[in-house]
């Protein structure tokens, strides 16, 4: 195995992480001791990606994972397609762009893009919505982008390197690109070890380190690197310490609290900006 982020052979065992969020057993990450990513041993076909992406994942269907209480996460993830419209906007107009999602999942982000432009199109292995064209197959894709965005996607690719050089070839010059994604080596990680959910086992075939995503979009101008996060920074502590579900909301919601001087500063989520 090569790292999937700089393509180095030089991998050590780092350690072993149980599968979260769906009963898979044990799961062993590699580090690279070139650039400090961590890479899942594992391989899947399309169809056991589909299993764990099924309607079942509980980061779907909010009203289902979270009951009675689903209007409050609906409300904040209103506030997290509004926190990553607002970041967009620092680098570029949204208005009439041709703009791409990948890893679009329920379709939220992409409804909110349509206030500005028509031209809002979605790529993921699971279409979850009819009302918004959604790709599952980037080479078939007939369009050219002026913004491509991966929140929370590229770390869920085995070969994140081929899916980057695809990227390029769909922006028009002078299009940006923006990645979120879990980071590595990070505060949280040094707490939680291998149930840190950041590594979403086994979901997530790396976690980039800041010179492993630096590596992979080589061919891009860098324009911003930060510890931006469009959703709350406790979701990776909250989905490490609670299954999400509506028994364990209250709980959820009062660590949120308790945890505030601690997670408002970490530096679990890496965000970076680049251009064509």
């Amino acid at each position: 195995m090569n790292c999937r982020a700089c393509n180095s052979k030089n991998l050590d065992f780092y350690i072993t992480s149980k599968s979260q969020l769906i009963e898979l057993g044990n799961f062993n990450f590699y580090i690279c001791k070139d650039c400090k990513s961590l890479n899942l041993e594992a391989s899947f076909s399309i169809e056991e990606l589909k299993m764990l992406y099924s309607k079942d994942y509980p980061l779907f269907d909010m009203r289902r994972t979270w009951g009675k209480y689903y209007k409050f996460v609906e409300f904040e993830m209103q506030n997290v397609v509004k926190r990553r419209i607002n970041y967009i906007k620092k680098f570029t107009s949204l208005e009439n762009k041709f703009i791409l999602d990948l890893g679009c999942g329920d379709g939220s982000f992409l409804i909110g893009l349509k206030n500005y432009s028509s031209n809002i199109f979605g790529f993921d292995i699971v279409k979850l919505r009819k009302d918004i064209e959604i790709f599952d197959n980037l080479d078939s894709i007939p369009y050219k982008f002026d913004i491509i965005t991966a929140y929370h996607y590229l770390e869920h690719e085995e070969n994140p390197r081929i899916i980057v050089d695809k990227v390029y070839e769909l922006l028009k010059t002078g299009g940006i690109f923006i990645i979120e994604t879990p980071k590595f080596p990070s505060f949280g990680f040094s707490i939680f070890k291998d149930k840190w959910a950041g590594l979403h086992t086994p979901r997530h075939f790396v976690v980039f380190s800041k010179k492993g995503l630096f590596t992979v979009l080589q061919r891009f101008k860098i324009l911003k690197y930060s510890n931006f996060s469009s959703y709350s920074k406790y979701i990776l502590y909250g989905l490490t310490l609670f299954k999400p579900n509506e028994e364990n909301f209250i709980r959820w919601t009062i660590f949120m609290f308790l945890l505030y001087p601690i997670y408002t500063f970490s530096d679990d989520i890496l965000t970076i900006v680049v251009k064509k």
